[in-house]
């Protein structure tokens, strides 16, 4: 259901006078080519429509058509929560809930983080041991029949 909204608006096309003292003051103004919107907030809230309340039902004072019609609706209404409810917990309890290959995914996960690490690790490697000493690199030797 869609609510059109009717908004009073004053369009003044000399912007250039001053509001006058006895006049409210807009909350907004749209600014137009050929003018200005003024837009004032007790409009907007005497257009707007409060929500209805649900009538309140008093069943004692029911025929029995409708009493029986009342009790039928909140009797259902109150089993299909229920039932809603029980069906939530018991999937929960089974695992339906969650995706169907979700440890998988993990373990890609892990194993990614892991190959991540391993390539780190190489790549440090030959700057720096594992105590925190500086690694002696071997300068090759030059061969004997160059000497």
């Amino acid at each position: 259901m869609t609510q059109n909204k009717i908004f009073k608006v004053e369009i003044n096309e000399n912007t250039a006078k001053p509001p006058e003292s006895n006049t409210r003051v807009p909350s907004r103004i749209l600014h137009f080519s050929d003018g200005d919107v003024e837009v004032f907030d007790e409009d907007e809230q005497e257009t707007q429509i409060a929500p209805q309340n649900k009538a309140v039902i008093d069943p004692s004072k029911l025929k029995w058509g409708p009493w029986f019609a009342h009790k039928a609706i909140n009797t259902g209404q109150t089993v299909l929560s229920a039932c809603d409810y029980a069906g939530e917990t018991l999937a929960y309890y089974l695992g339906i809930t969650s995706p169907k290959y979700q440890f998988e995914i993990a373990e890609y996960e892990r194993m990614k983080e892991r190959k991540k690490l391993e390539a780190e690790q190489k790549e440090r490697e030959g700057w720096v041991s594992n105590q925190g000493e500086d690694v002696q690199t071997q300068q090759p030797h030059p061969p004997d029949a160059l000497v």
